[in-house]
């Protein structure tokens, strides 16, 4: 009742009176994505993010609330369930606002534009992120997660303040310098940069939660191969081992978490993201061979057998893109938690105690659901715990776990281009990547690329990211294949690419949604993917295109002053530079 209350008195204060109109439903039943799908039976009636949406917003003068997540998400899951499933939280939104619901991994550029401006306006931002725009579509507040008292004050004092907003305007983070000539970036400041953020303690970079964050620990080592460096050597190598012998490892079925909610690498989200163990399977790989490292190179190995048990559709020859966190019973973590009784169950006591050194049973779980099974600082060509971690792993083979299965041409080209590097090392790869060439082949229909497809759902032309991942994956296959088709297919994709997305004023993101458009940026920075920027670059150096090449080369002139200001948001650039400096006329 009390939330009836305040709806009469917000239309009664409020200067905003909206249009009569018939009331909206959720349109969510048929989206092409199961993360939407999971919301077709909210309370809420979300929209798409379409120009109807927004004209729709003009036309009713409403606020809009932007809601952005994705299938792998816990606490979207539980924002889900305790407001949008509410229905007095769903009454006051419908009510108030129009209601857009968006997959992240469907509108990359939009979603990636957000976070920016969260992390402006409230210096944090993530997952469930809700963004507040105005009726014509300019964002003004924005926010993570809130449980439902909190989301329904801020639903009631956001409504209000939409009157008062008259030109808040979405700010890109860069200022261009178009066309602007530079001089050789200086290397020696990227690795000052690096060196001020590291975590000399537990690894990776100073925070309360740790992120892999792998394109810039792929750019340090990139760095590291041709300008020595003691301290940052030293601490790649504890960070690669932190990562492994802790909790963002999965030691029993291989592959790694998104994230740890601590600074230790001990307690993970349980989301497993393609993206996140496919670079973390080249970043193993390389460095596995540079240090001759056994244990990492098992590491690698493990991760792309995880990635083709779990992740990889032979029937259509592509990859889905992730697994959820949850169990079937709903339980964060349950498909890789184990219980004292369970083990006791698999293990004869001599293994038990064995496990029991390394996940010290004698104390509580740190998780309702059981123990995380860890390996710790033993070497993995330990037998006896090999076996242990096998029966571990044959006991769970048979349980499935809920999959994000949108087959997306930007992962799969990433997979294709990865793998395709793999080739002469691995050939048995060969008839993978052949396969995902022709699911980039026929995502490619009457001169334009499909963003990929979930089910018998064709998607949506693809943003900036698909077509730069496609072109790369095409382009490093035919390097190593000789395949002409290939070549001639990424070369397409770049032209076009370069049509749709690329200006002398900078990259676009994603086509605009009627008056609607993303700002124009100098170069897109490296998020948990490394940016499709630095990607789109090298595969136009990597064509032999003189005007491509040219394209190139102008392109990474222009991001000259990002890279300066902040090296590690740009470290996919910094390591394209000195793979190809002795090539581009930068001086």
């Amino acid at each position: 009742m009390k939330y009836l209350v305040t709806i009469t008195i917000l239309f009664a204060l409020s200067p905003i009176v909206a249009s009569v109109a018939a009331p909206l439903v959720n349109q969510m039943t048929h989206a092409p994505s199961p993360y939407l799908q999971q919301h077709a039976k909210d309370k809420v009636h979300w929209q798409t993010w379409s120009p109807a949406s927004l004209a729709l917003a003009k036309q009713q003068r409403k606020p809009i609330l932007l809601s952005i997540g994705y299938y792998a998400c816990h606490w979207c899951h539980v924002m889900q369930q305790e407001s949008y499933q509410n229905d007095a939280v769903a009454d006051l939104l419908n009510e108030l606002y129009i209601p857009i619901k968006i997959d992240r991994e469907l509108e990359p550029g939009l979603d990636q534009a957000m976070l920016s401006y969260a992390k402006s306006r409230i210096g944090v931002a993530g997952w469930p992120l809700n963004i507040y725009l105005t009726p014509d579509a300019r964002p003004f507040d924005a926010h993570v997660y809130l449980d439902a008292p909190l989301l329904t004050a801020r639903l009631a004092a956001n409504q209000r303040t939409t009157s008062a907003i008259t030109s808040t305007n979405m700010v890109s983070p860069s200022q261009l310098s178009q066309n602007k000539l530079i001089n050789k970036p200086n290397s020696l400041g990227f690795a000052q940069s690096a060196l001020s953020q590291i975590d000399h303690l537990n690894g990776g970079f100073i925070g309360t939660r740790k992120f892999p964050q792998t394109p810039q620990l792929q750019a340090i080592a990139h760095y590291l191969s041709y300008a020595p460096e003691p301290e940052l050597t030293a601490w790649l190598n504890h960070t690669l081992s932190q990562m492994t012998n802790n909790g963002l490892y999965d030691s029993v079925n291989g592959g790694f978490f998104r994230y740890t909610v601590d600074s230790e690498w001990r307690i993970p989200h349980f989301e497993k993201m393609l993206v996140d163990n496919a670079q973390l399977w080249q970043l193993y790989s390389q460095l596995a061979q540079r240090e001759s490292s056994t244990e990492w190179s098992m590491i690698a190995e493990q991760t792309l057998n995880f990635m083709l048990t779990y992740l990889y559709d032979a029937h259509n020859g592509a990859f889905f893109t992730s697994l959820s966190a949850l169990d079937k019973q709903g339980h964060e973590g349950g498909h890789y938690l184990w219980t004292l009784a369970q083990l006791r169950q698999k293990l004869s006591p001599a293994e038990l105690a064995l496990v029991n050194q390394d996940w010290q049973l004698a104390y509580p779980p740190s998780f309702d659901a059981g123990y995380l099974p860890i390996w710790g600082d033993h070497s993995r060509t330990d037998k006896p715990r090999q076996a242990i971690y096998e029966r571990l792993q044959q006991a769970r083979a048979s349980v499935s776990i809920d999959t994000d299965r949108k087959r997306l041409v930007s992962y799969n080209g990433l997979m294709l281009s990865l793998l395709s590097q793999q080739l002469k090392n691995q050939p048995q790869l060969k008839s993978i990547t052949t396969k995902l060439v022709n699911f980039i082949r026929q995502s490619w229909q009457d001169g334009k690329l499909s963003q990929g497809n979930y089910g018998n759902k064709i998607l949506a032309e693809a943003d900036f990211e698909g077509y730069a991942f496609a072109a790369k994956g095409l382009i490093d296959y035919a390097i190593i294949t000789g395949d002409v088709d290939a070549t001639e297919l990424s070369i397409a994709l770049l032209q076009r690419s370069k049509t749709l997305f690329v200006t002398d004023a900078g990259f676009i993101a994603q086509a605009a949604i009627g008056d609607f458009s993303l700002p124009r940026e100098a170069a897109f920075a490296d998020t948990a993917l490394i940016s499709p920027t630095s990607i789109w670059i090298e595969a136009c150096l990597q064509s032999r295109q003189p005007l491509l090449v040219k394209q190139a080369e102008q392109r990474l002139k222009q991001a000259h002053t990002l890279m300066q200001e902040s090296p590690l948001e740009y470290a996919s650039l910094w390591a394209l530079y000195w793979k190809w400096q002795s090539f581009l006329p930068l001086d």
